[in-house]
Order: C-alpha cells, then structure tokens, then sequence
C-alpha cells in the first residue's frame, strides 16, 4: 500500500480486458484488495467511492458465473460483500437485535479452512469449545457456491462474529 499498490491494482481490475488476461490474474488481484479492507476503513471509503471499480467488480462477478469459476466468483463475492455489502448488514443487523428480545445463539469466532485441513480445524474447534469454553461456528455441511449465501442460509447471520481464523 505504500508503494501505490492498492491504485496498481484498482487500474488492473478496472481496466484489463478479460481476453487479454487470465482468470486467474483477476481473481488474484480482486484477494488481494479483498484482504486490504480487512481492518482498514480508509482503504474500503477508497473502493466504495469507485463507482467504475465496483460496476467492473460485479461484471466479473457475473462472469464468472457464466463461466462456472468458482475461485473468481468467491474472490469478486467476497470483494463485493467487504466492500458494497458488509456495513449496511451489520446496521440492519444491530437493529435487529435491538429489536429483538430472544437470547440468540451468539458465536466467539468462527473457523474458515480448506477441506484439506478439515482434522486440523476440527481439532482446533475442539480445543477452542473444550478447553477455553468458545462458542465457534465451523462448516460441517460442506457449503458449495457463495459461502455467504450459504452461512446466511445456515442461519450465520443471527451469529455475532469477533474474529475469523484463517
């Protein structure tokens, strides 16, 4: 970021042409400005004012739905979701628990990982729940497609999240 990094990259989504560049090069672009929103308020206020950025974002999203690619559709969902989506659900989801009297199941954290390393999180899930007492959300239903669809459809989005392991 302090090299211009985050301007090289906005450039490259916003205007590389998808026939002279790989799907791949995009979705590595589109992770890494995904991981700098995390934690970094001015970098999202940066990419929200982008209109051109975000309108290109939502066409490689549909993209790469057409072309049933699953990486670069969960690395434009997860851009989009940080960026367009995120704050407007924490706001509508504060008012509802405002609203809302009932004792929802609240969660500490929630473990993220690869299929590969599912006995690592599952111990990891153990440790955290046994040992320390941690309510942890983890995927044991094997989510396909958008994971944040899927986490809202597995009732994810009544959960208040503190921190994510990756």
């Amino acid at each position: 970021m302090k090299q211009n990094g985050l301007d090289i990259l906005v450039d490259f989504i916003r205007n590389a042409q998808f026939n002279d560049q790989s799907s791949k090069q995009f979705e590595n672009a589109l992770n890494i400005l995904w991981s700098c929103t995390f934690n970094n308020t001015e970098v999202i206020t940066k990419l929200q004012q982008d209109v051109n950025l975000l309108t290109r974002v939502n066409q490689i999203l549909e993209n790469a739905k057409q072309e049933k690619n699953n990486s670069l559709e969960r690395a434009a969902e997860g851009f989009i979701w940080k960026v367009e989506k995120e704050e407007e659900f924490k706001k509508r989801k504060a008012q509802e628990n405002n609203d809302d009297d009932d004792d929802e199941e609240q969660f500490d954290c929630m473990i993220s990982y690869s299929w590969d390393d599912m006995t690592l999180a599952h111990r990891i899930f153990d440790e955290l729940t046994t040992k320390f007492g941690y309510k942890v959300w983890l995927d044991k239903e094997q989510m396909h497609g958008s994971t944040i669809d899927a986490m809202v459809r597995h009732d994810f989005d009544k959960s208040n999240i503190e921190f994510f392991l990756f």
